[in-house]
């Protein structure tokens, strides 16, 4: 018995009681012997994204729903955000907004991702710079590590909030949207990529960084014309003169 299934084109999906999952041609009820080549075929064929590390009971479950729930557009984002959890999650999505927009600012980042998106934060900020403590008492409220420090353009270190529930990770990928950014889903991650930082970065859609401008080449300093002082000019005859009159007298006297 199927527990679910879909029809799309030539292809009929469905998935089993025993979570299996078949992928069936309607021309002439044929089992695909290679079930996600065919699951891959059939989501290239109507824009659906997917991941690359779902195993084929994942990927069909999801390519039945999204067929039945109506296929849902290809995405139009810059970065997939991959999250051992949901604060790296969180963590991750700052990362990817500073790809995107590589010069923000501190003040950017708080226009960007405004405190209401976490109110269960616990702290008074989101973003604090990465010298400042951010929390009371002994509380290490705050990503402090290497890896996760955001690094500003001109330098500057920020720490991001550890503290997200699920309702303000929420708010936050919603908000992330606006800015080209979209969070692959957590149960299905790769935990081995998430060493570093305890996320990592998909690039989508062919899109790369921004590379940084150079830095304005520096004017050369102006040629300053050094006009001698008349007066300069004055003092050194009357230095010559004075040293010529003094030789005179000199050779007179010897000469007496």
């Amino acid at each position: 018995m199927a527990k679910k299934s879909a029809s799309i084109g030539n292809y009929s999906i469905a998935q089993l009681d025993s979570g299996t999952i078949e992928v069936r041609r309607l021309s002439d009820n044929s089992l695909c012997d290679n079930t996600k080549e065919a699951l891959r075929e059939i989501a290239q064929s109507i824009g659906f994204r997917y991941d690359s590390d779902w195993n084929t009971r994942t990927f069909g479950s999801k390519l039945i729903d999204a067929i039945i729930d109506g296929v849902s557009p290809k995405s139009s984002a810059f970065i997939r955000v991959h999250g051992r959890a949901q604060n790296r999650a969180a963590l991750g999505v700052m990362h990817a907004y500073l790809k995107i927009n590589p010069q923000a600012s501190l003040e950017d980042l708080r226009r960007a991702f405004p405190n209401a998106l976490n109110p269960d934060r616990g702290v008074d900020e989101i973003f604090i710079k990465a010298e400042e403590k951010g929390a009371s008492a002994n509380w290490d409220g705050f990503f402090k590590e290497p890896a996760e420090l955001l690094t500003l353009a001109n330098g500057a270190q920020i720490s991001v909030v550890k503290m997200w529930t699920k309702p303000s990770l929420d708010r936050l990928i919603e908000k992330a949207k606006e800015y080209g950014i979209e969070l692959a889903d957590l149960d299905v991650v790769d935990k081995d990529q998430c060493k570093v930082g305890g996320f990592y970065l998909e690039y989508l859609n062919g899109w790369t960084p921004p590379t940084p401008a150079p830095a304005p080449a520096s004017a050369p300093a102006p040629t300053v014309e050094v006009k001698p002082s008349k007066w300069k000019t004055w003092y050194t005859i009357a230095f010559i003169l004075i040293a010529v009159v003094s030789l005179v007298v000199a050779y007179l006297i010897i000469n007496q």
